[in-house]
């Protein structure tokens, strides 16, 4: 873009150099006062705020939260200063420009002020390292999660960024991002109306962490419904579910997920279809979605109740590790099951199970897809997997050395059956606070048999080919069943 262009848009911004003048506290809503304009800064909880800017005094503003959150307020000579468990907000007086930090002292935002007169219409610039990642601003169809160096209109504006925190603009309008496309180290975000600039700012270490958060403030409420586990008829598609398209790629649903879309309803096109958080189809669903309906009817409990998405790419949950983050070829669905949609996968750090073949691979490295039957399922040590039979019984895979633990939520109840394994040495504890009467199986990978049991009596047997150990218990609701193992091996020897 040329110079006229770009000297264009800083005259076509609402936020011009204009001074901060004065601002008046009230509860959690502090009213701000420009030469030319006056806003809003209210916060929320200590991770989240809204900020609200107009040229009108004074500003339409929101009815605000009636719950107190405790943070200082300063001023200084050069700023105004909010102060949270989480972040250091400051609006400088010089040009009214909004700068956010960490509790630790990261520069989170730092917002661009270009001098000019002021325009119609919503523009806000901020900073733009080059090592920032950019997600989320609604599906679409390209293999590339990461949207830094791209412009895009979009009705779907909550961004996502690396740094540290997302950004959900609330105007009902088509919004443009530019990021970091035009200028290198820049993010525009503009819009022909309203004058009216509002967003709400969402700390976040994580991309979870900042769904989390919008949930909190834009989200819906949805009761999961375990049928909803299985395959669902296509009209029988819940109003919360968003319908993916047959053709759409596997990247449609991680752009989904990193805009806040919680349940993607997908057409039942391929094995892979069994694992997606919601199939529509004909027929009855396969063994291994069966198997699995503890599991997603936890993860929708989830869902509704913190407003993380089922669906995760590597991005969503393993952000820190960029080689992860690139690949759409894979997904997570939820925290424990790795599935691989390609013939390579890319396992992150710690020591990985395929569930087909008991194949124990180290992290931090692509390795094949095992050509075997069933489907290709990933499992990182220190975790639990529940696993329903046909008869009820629920095996519970644990796949040490780590300790793990898994909460299930139970239809109809509103508390958790509670699943725990702690390793020390060669003692294995495992422990079941069962919501309701039902018979269980551990079933332990990778390890050496057991040379005692207590309770004493407690049946066991062991797989040497496989190396797994089988413990069959029956818990009685609301009961405590601990079962304690010596194993032959201590895991680290293994």
């Amino acid at each position: 873009m040329s110079r006229v262009v770009l000297l264009g848009l800083a005259a076509a911004s609402l936020l011009q150099a204009d001074r901060l003048g004065s601002w008046q506290r009230r509860m959690n809503l502090t009213l701000l006062d420009w030469e030319s304009g006056s806003g809003e800064i209210e916060i929320l909880n200590p991770s989240t705020f809204r900020y609200l800017r107009c040229p009108a005094k004074p500003c339409p503003g929101r009815t605000p939260a009636m719950d107190a959150v405790p943070f200082q307020t300063v001023e200084t000579a050069s700023a105004f200063e909010f102060k949270t468990s989480y972040l250091e907000i400051r609006v400088r007086k010089i040009d009214g420009g909004l700068m956010v930090k960490s509790y630790r002292g990261v520069q989170l935002l730092d917002e661009v002020v270009p001098a000019g007169a002021r325009p119609k219409g919503l523009y806000f610039a901020t900073q733009s390292p080059a090592t920032e990642r950019l997600y989320g601003l609604g599906p679409r169809s390209e293999e590339q999660l990461d949207l830094r160096g791209q412009t895009m209109r979009t009705s779907r504006p909550l961004l996502i960024s690396t740094t540290g925190y997302g950004l959900w603009f609330t105007a009902t309008t088509s919004f443009q991002f530019d990021l970091a496309r035009t200028v290198p180290d820049r993010t525009i975000v503009s819009a022909p109306f309203p004058d009216r600039l509002e967003f709400f700012f969402h700390y976040g270490p994580s991309p979870k962490e900042i769904l989390e958060e919008n949930y909190a403030v834009a989200g819906w409420s949805f009761a999961p419904v375990m049928a909803h586990t299985g395959l669902v008829a296509e009209s029988a598609v819940p109003k919360f579910a968003t319908k993916v398209d047959a053709a759409a790629p596997l990247a449609w649903l991680g752009h989904a997920s990193m805009s806040g879309v919680l349940i993607g309803a997908a057409p039942r096109t391929s094995a892979l279809s069994d694992l997606l958080p919601l199939i529509c189809g004909e027929g009855p669903a396969s063994p291994e979605r069966r198997a699995l309906r503890p599991y997603l009817y936890t993860y929708f409990t989830e869902a509704q109740e913190r407003g993380i998405p089922m669906f995760r790419p590597m991005a969503m949950q393993y952000p820190k590790d960029p080689v992860a983050a690139a690949r759409t070829g894979q997904f997570m669905l939820g925290d424990e099951l790795l599935v691989a949609a390609a013939k390579e996968v890319y396992l992150p750090q710690g020591q990985w199970t395929d569930l087909r073949t008991g194949q124990l691979h180290a992290g931090k490295q692509a390795v094949p897809v095992a050509d075997a039957p069933g489907l290709p399922l990933f499992l990182k040590n220190g975790t639990i997997l529940p696993w329903e039979r046909t008869d009820g019984t629920i095996e519970l895979h644990y796949f040490p050395r780590l300790g793990a633990e898994f909460f299930i939520s139970e239809p109809g109840h509103q508390q958790l059956t509670q699943v725990h394994a702690s390793p020390a040495a060669d003692i294995v504890r495992l422990e079941i606070e069962s919501l309701v009467d039902r018979r269980y199986e551990w079933i332990l990978h990778h390890v050496s048999n057991a040379t005692a049991i207590e309770p004493a009596g407690t049946p066991f047997r062991y797989d040497e080919a496989r190396q797994l150990l089988h413990v069959p218990v029956s818990a009685k609701a609301k009961g405590d069943a601990i079962v304690n193992l010596t194993l032959a091996s201590p895991l680290e020897e293994q």
